[in-house]
This record gives C-alpha cells, structure tokens and sequence, in this order.
C-alpha cells in the first residue's frame, strides 16, 4: 500500500507523465480532438507543477516545470523522429564565395548583441525582479537565477528575429537601467 505521505507526490509525477503522452498525441494525431489533447495537456502539466509548488515551495514547482518537461518533451521528440533519406552529397567541383565584409559585421554585430550584451542585460532586470518579490533574500536570490536566463533568452530571441537588432538592444538597455531602481532603493 503506498504511504499517505508519498500519494500527493506520485499523483502529482503521474499528471506530468499523463500531461507529456497527451501533448504527444496531440501532436501525432490528425483528429478533430488534437485542440482538446493539447488543452488537457497543458492542464495536467500546470497541476503538476502547481501540486509539486505546493508541497515544496514555489521554486521546486517552477524548477520542475522548467527543466522535466521541456528534458521529457525532448527525448519524446529525439526517440519518435522519423529516419529521413541521407542528404543529398555536395556537388564536386563548386567553388566557395568569400562572404561579403557587410554581411559578416552583421552577424558579429548580432552574435554579440545576443550573447554578451543580452547576458549582461538580463542580469539586471532578474535582480530587480527578485528584490520586488516580498521574500526572504535566499528566495529572492534564487529567483533571479531562476529568471535570468528566461529573460536572457526573450532577449536573445527578440534580437534574433528582428530586422533591426538595435530596437530590442535599447529596450533591454532601458529595462536595465529601470530595474536599477529597486537595486539601489533596497
């Protein structure tokens, strides 16, 4: 018989084991249910982390929710991927272009907005962040690393995707600079 104690922690593994297989079959299936697979999903994954956040505090739930899954979700995807046909062999005798000085600033230019910049932008706004949640320091410490890539990869994504790297760079630098005021005012 299993320990009262153990059953809240179980339920709780399950539902994100039931939540992961019925992602997955929203995801292989072609039928009319796909929406209410996924839906139900997503329900069971944030009972889960809700469960687990209730019985171990909030940081145990969101750790859970932001490493087990996504890990789960990737050996399902690595385990079900279809061989393909081997790739098509390169052709003999091409020569290859020197790329053009413009195009290879630009992507230093971006590299090191996304990956130096943003990094050291993030910092900022997960401290800030931490310091206006009403916990003890440990906590607030221990969201900021929680935070810091989440927001370091909002930012690496928006620099990325957009057409002018500058816009989401300066809206990170302001962040930066807004998220210094509940730094100093501690």
């Amino acid at each position: 018989m299993i320990d009262s104690y153990y059953f809240p922690y179980i339920t709780s593994l399950a539902c994100t084991g039931a939540g992961m297989a019925f992602l997955f079959v929203a995801w292989k299936s072609r039928i009319h249910l796909k929406d209410a697979y996924s839906l139900t999903g997503w329900v069971l994954l944030l009972y889960s982390a809700f469960a687990l956040s209730a019985l171990n505090g909030w940081v145990f739930g969101l750790v859970h929710l932001i490493t087990a899954v996504p890990l789960a979700a990737f050996f399902i995807v690595v385990l079900n991927a279809e061989s393909r046909s081997p790739a098509a062999a390169w052709p003999a005798n091409v020569p290859l272009a020197r790329p053009r000085l413009r195009s290879a600033l630009g992507h230093v230019g971006r590299f090191s907005l996304i990956v130096p910049f943003a990094l050291f932008t993030s910092i900022l706004p997960s401290v800030g962040l931490g310091f206006l949640l009403p916990m003890s320091e440990l906590n607030q410490m221990v969201f900021a690393v929680c935070a810091m890539p989440l927001i370091w990869g909002v930012a690496a994504s928006a620099i990325a995707a957009s057409e002018r790297p500058l816009a989401p760079a300066t809206i990170m630098l302001l962040l930066s600079a807004v998220s210094l005021i509940p730094i100093y005012f501690r």
